[in-house]
């Protein structure tokens, strides 16, 4: 069994590293004979190597921002003129249905993924997250609709959480229809609402 060190490092890596590092710095030392640089230099080498140990791979995670998502789903920054279009053209082209809602209405999606799936996540399994993700999102929909209308609507919360039923269905069972041209993808994506919409209402009824 190897013991982990430093940044989860083995041992004998870091003992390994240890002796280079003080033979590298001897060797420096009959180059730089003034005590000043050798020290500068050994201090300097220590700082590099401690920050290779607890992060080797040397990235810094950022916080992805809303404009950088909108992009990334997108393709075009946001606001652009082409946004919306690339939006249903990806969205009705997706082959997963998880791909649909990865490109559909970016913008709702960003907030929903950071402040409601990733948090669920932390406690919950994905699949679960996932699901109760869809459940806010129909619960906030039908709380707008409600508010708009002045009258209680009820509609939307469970035609949510059967498409997130689907979605996890279909991540499950690894369904991927993305090698059929864009029009059989955006059919088999529509129809995978139409069919939620229409078991809604026959379990609403």
């Amino acid at each position: 069994m190897r013991h982990a060190g430093v940044g989860g490092q083995p041992v004998y890596n870091q003992v390994r590293y240890l002796l280079w590092f003080v033979k590298d710095c001897f060797r420096r030392k009959a180059v730089l004979s003034d005590s000043g640089q050798f020290t500068f230099h050994l201090l300097r080498h220590s700082l590099v190597s401690l920050n290779s140990v607890n992060n080797p791979t040397g990235n810094k995670k950022r916080k992805l921002t809303l404009a950088h998502y909108v992009r990334r789903r997108n393709g075009v920054p946001l606001g652009s003129s082409g946004s919306l279009r690339n939006m249903f053209y990806r969205s009705m082209g997706a082959g997963t249905f998880a791909g649909f809602w990865r490109y559909w209405n970016p913008l709702w999606g960003y907030y929903l993924g950071r402040y409601i799936y990733v948090p669920l996540k932390r406690w919950l399994p994905s699949t679960i997250s996932l699901v109760i993700t869809f459940l806010v999102s129909g619960a906030l929909h039908d709380a707008v609709a409600s508010a708009v209308t002045g009258r209680m609507v009820f509609i939307l919360t469970p035609w949510f959480f059967l498409m997130g039923a689907g979605v996890a269905v279909s991540q499950t069972m690894r369904i991927d229809y993305s090698r059929f041209a864009w029009p059989t993808r955006a059919f088999i994506n529509i129809s995978y609402i139409g069919v939620s919409l229409a078991l809604t209402y026959a379990i609403k009824v």
